[in-house]
């Protein structure tokens, strides 16, 4: 059964050498939100305890909801307070492949890349998983400051024309798969929701040639179209020499991400992962997309979950 109430939340604490804290049941607030293009999902929650927990010693929360575990990360801000209905634990807390974007990628010109040949080339991140895949692509160039998220990304745009994504807890997928499908028309629906943000979109980008000039050009005529006029000029990215109109393009999508969205409310939680297909039909409200944000929150009302499906450069949504 689909869970609805709080009660059915569970945070587990742990210290830095992963050995139980304690096991919380009675939670007051929760916020979990996991999204297609942040390599991290963020957690914040607050649970009564019978007795005062040592918050310094938190390293570590894993939170599931019916049972199923839904987050697992490393702590950001842990407080235990003395109230009138007893000890409120309050935290925050981000998904361990926050790793992916914290530090910095070997850099170099990497041959036959894959998922796996980047994950070794780099220093191993605790508790990360990566999707099986052995496709590789025939060279991806990290510059000096580059991220790993980097790597993964110059790799899914290489082998798919697509953008990376953080599946389940904290897995690296390159390639979109293992999609559930979830029909949320019998839901018990309190919202629904439809809108744009072209705010960090781009109508022309231009990068120079070995010599310096503005030689490839690439232009998104959707935003154009919109009457928005936002240049970019770069330097040639190497990661890009063999295709320069299609790391152009790259550029293109990423900037309009989540240019336009659908989406809905509904009571309890069903389970979704990013990338998941959504379906959706009520009267004259009809689409299927993929879940591109979903946020989870839980207080004294219940458990709502809010699913947003993108329509952009990498995803897509269609009325039914």
């Amino acid at each position: 059964m689909m869970p609805e109430n709080r009660e059915s939340i569970r945070a587990y604490l742990y210290d830095s050498s992963d050995l139980p804290i304690a096991e919380l049941s009675v939670c007051t607030s929760m916020v979990l939100i996991k999204e297609r293009y942040t390599p991290f999902h963020s957690l914040k929650v607050s649970f009564l305890s019978g007795v005062m927990i040592n918050a310094e010693s938190c390293a570590r929360i894993r939170l599931s909801i019916g049972g199923e575990y839904v987050f697992d990360g490393r702590t950001s801000g842990v407080s235990c307070k003395e109230s009138a209905e007893g000890f409120v634990l309050s935290g925050r807390a981000y998904s361990y492949t926050r790793s992916l974007i914290v530090g910095e990628a070997v850099p170099g010109m990497f041959y036959q890349a894959g998922i796996n040949s980047i994950k070794n080339a780099n220093t191993p991140l605790p508790k990360v998983s990566y999707q099986q895949n052995g496709d590789t692509a025939n060279y991806i160039y990290i510059k000096e400051t580059d991220t790993i998220w980097d790597a993964y990304t110059a790799l899914a745009v290489k082998l798919y024309q697509s953008y990376p994504y953080i599946h389940g807890e904290n897995t690296v997928y390159i390639k979109k798969a293992d999609m559930a499908e979830f029909d949320l028309s019998g839901e018990v629906i309190t919202g629904l929701i439809r809108g744009e943000n072209y705010k960090n979109s781009i109508s022309k980008i231009s990068m120079q040639n070995t010599e310096g000039q503005y030689e490839y050009t690439r232009e998104d005529s959707a935003v154009k179209a919109r009457g928005i006029v936002s240049e970019r000029f770069i330097p040639l990215d190497r990661q890009w020499l063999s295709s320069p109109q299609a790391g152009l393009e790259a550029k293109l999508k990423y900037a309009k991400r989540g240019c336009e969205y659908r989406g809905l409310t509904y009571i309890g939680y069903s389970g979704e992962q990013i990338c998941d297909v959504i379906t959706f039909t009520r009267d004259s409200e009809s689409f299927t997309g993929e879940a591109d944000r979903i946020e989870i929150r839980a207080d004294s009302k219940g458990i709502r979950t809010t699913v947003i499906c993108y329509n952009d450069g990498y995803c897509s949504v269609s009325d039914e």
